[in-house]
Formats: C-alpha cells, sequence, structure tokens
C-alpha cells in the first residue's frame, strides 16, 4: 500500500469521493497495523534488553564477586551484549523501518483526508 507522494497526488486525483474514504479506511488499516506491529517490536526489545541486563548482574566470578559491579560496567556490557545479538539488532533495524512507515502512512492519510475535504468544500459551493 506504501506509496511515494507524487503517485498518491494521481492515484487520489483519478478516484471518486466513494473511492477515496474506502483508500482512507485502508490507510487506516494500514496504520492500525503497524502501530500493532511497533508495539510488539517494542516489547520484544524490551524484554531483551531485560534478559541481558540481568544475565550482567547476576555473573559472578569463581570468587563469587559480581563481575560487573558498578553501574558504567554494567551499562558498557550490556551495550556491547546487544550490539553483538544479531536477532536483536534486526528487530530493532525492523522497528526503526516500522516507525518511518507510521509517519509516511500518517503524512498520507492527512493529505488525502485534506483532498477529500476540499472536494467536499468545492461541491458545497
Amino acid at each position: 500500500m506504501l506509496l511515494n507522494f507524487n503517485d498518491l497526488v494521481l492515484e487520489v486525483s483519478k478516484k471518486d469521493d466513494s473511492e477515496v474514504n474506502k483508500l482512507i479506511l485502508d490507510l487506516n488499516k494500514e496504520y492500525l497495523e503497524l502501530v500493532m506491529r511497533r508495539k510488539s517490536l517494542s516489547e520484544e526489545i524490551e524484554l531483551k534488553e531485560l534478559e541481558v541486563k540481568v544475565e550482567i548482574m547476576e555473573e559472578v566470578d569463581e570468587r563469587g564477586k559480581r563481575v560487573f559491579s558498578n553501574e558504567d560496567k554494567r551499562k558498557l556490557e550490556l551495550e556491547r551484549r546487544l550490539s553483538e545479538d544479531e536477532e536483536f539488532n534486526m528487530k530493532r533495524a525492523e522497528l526503526e523501518s516500522v516507525i518511518n512507515n507510521i509517519r509516511m502512512v500518517e503524512s498520507i492519510r492527512e493529505y488525502v483526508r485534506n483532498e477529500l475535504a476540499i472536494r467536499l468544500n468545492r461541491s458545497n459551493i
């Protein structure tokens, strides 16, 4: 469904009002799907971060002393471990992509709604 803006302008100009309303419904559906995916990815990422934090906090050496004894060391170790986790980084990249797509769909919805409002105003004059 994601279009570039010039294609969208051309597509909307060719549609009648009922088709534009259908396009708005389709955009709303796509928006909701993206928002749900963003929530799911955010939760998965947060859970992974918490799991790694717990591992780091519980890690002890052979004498029973904490390996990462202060907050700065734990933060650095967390960053290091997460940066090496391919699955985690793929999810973060996907989350970024989903967020960008949400912004794009929001902009497209705004344009289509405004176009429909302009049409309706013209027909009422």
